[in-house]
């Protein structure tokens, strides 16, 4: 699913019921206004997209990676797959959100349950990022001492658990 994140009230949740999602929405100022008012640094985009779709299985992937490097990244770097993130609170999907994100051609990495996919929003050190995965690691270690991880622990009260 990939649509402005301002319109994720637009889908009907019946169509999507007993469906894996894979959430590619993050807000973005250009397209879904100026100020967030949907999501923020304790309910990322994804929690709110899956709280709406309650009975779909929502992960959250192919959002750290701009557009035009999911087209090129795969052919650039054909023998270092670039990682790329995924999260989900539903374990039974993991093998296959693992293996659509195979067969695009990109080393899918685990972050855990869906309220991580925070780290791979707008203004996170991850995002953007078409690196592979022991660069990928490193960033993440990292994460919380960037402005971004220190924003997560201050309204988050400390880092996502």
């Amino acid at each position: 699913m990939a649509i402005p994140l301002s319109h994720y009230q637009d889908l009907n949740p019946a169509d999507f019921a007993g469906k894996v999602v894979l959430d590619a929405t993050n807000y973005w100022k250009e397209v879904d206004g100026t100020h967030n008012t949907i999501s923020d640094f304790t309910h990322s985009s994804s929690e709110v997209v899956q709280d709406w779709l309650s009975t779909a299985k929502v992960a959250k992937a192919f959002n750290h990676m701009g557009y035009h490097d999911l087209e090129i990244e795969v052919d650039r770097h054909p023998d270092v797959p670039r990682a790329m993130a995924f999260a989900t609170d539903h374990d039974d999907i993991r093998p296959l959100v693992k293996q659509v994100l195979t067969a695009f051609g990109f080393d899918p990495f685990d972050l855990g349950p869906l309220r991580f996919g925070l780290l791979l929003e707008p203004g996170s050190p991850l995002f953007g990022e078409a690196i592979p995965r022991d660069q990928f690691t490193a960033k993440l270690k990292t994460i919380y001492t960037s402005p971004f991880g220190k924003e997560i622990i201050a309204k988050r009260g400390g880092q996502i658990s």
